[in-house]
């Protein structure tokens, strides 16, 4: 009779240990169905900016270079050359209010060249601050890389930038209005809200931070 408890007793544990090791498995099972449908974990997903990134990349290989110019040197020159003569005289005019142009004034030239509408809206600080915020972590190889890069988003919105140029240092500048007191800056690695007309300023976004 003993025996006989003994072993119903040990085929009721047999019987839970194999109940339980099916229920794991079903588990483990649906676990791995989950994580399939959500996707990769965060640690694996490419940044939220990679298909910009992308086309960055791609504007820069068919372009031959990085891109971290933001504009060539002689747009003014270049531009000249093709003016009808509307155009040469809004050239003229803006060559003489800046005083031999030391800066590219690349959003003028090319509303003036038609290549910008008029009306095409400027950069603010709100949407420059997203941009900065969705602006991934990755090899950028060099700050004008970077820059380049960065000014590329910006252009998206505001067309061109105000001012390219720099000595040493190349600067991208966006006006955010008509007064040229307020603007956004890429320079040296760092992107930078500025207001003139109160002292204000504040870092939007640095190379630095996104290299950890």
């Amino acid at each position: 009779m003993k025996k006989k408890i003994f072993i119903v007793s040990l085929l009721v544990l047999v019987l839970a240990l194999a109940i339980t090791a099916v229920c794991l498995a079903v588990a483990r099972y649906n676990n791995s169905k989950a994580e399939t449908k959500a996707g990769p974990s965060p640690e694996t997903e490419a940044p939220a900016d990679q298909e910009s990134w992308e086309l960055y990349s791609a504007k820069a290989a068919e372009h031959g270079k990085n891109l971290d110019s933001g504009v060539k040197k002689d747009l003014f020159e270049d531009s000249y050359e093709i003016a009808n003569e509307e155009q040469r005289a809004k050239l003229d005019a803006l060559y003489e209010e800046y005083v031999g142009l030391s800066w590219e004034h690349e959003r003028e030239i090319k509303i003036i060249m038609g290549e910008l509408p008029e009306d095409t809206p400027r950069l603010t600080k709100e949407a420059a601050a997203e941009i900065c915020g969705k602006v991934g972590a990755r090899e950028y190889g060099s700050p004008e890389v970077f820059e380049g890069y960065v000014a590329y988003l910006f252009d998206q919105v505001a067309g061109a930038p105000d001012l390219n140029g720099g000595s040493g240092i190349s600067y991208h500048t966006y006006y955010l209005d008509d007064s040229q007191e307020i603007a956004v800056r890429i320079a040296g690695g760092v992107v930078e809200y500025w207001d003139k007309t109160n002292g204000e300023s504040e870092i939007l976004l640095r190379l630095l931070d996104l290299m950890g």
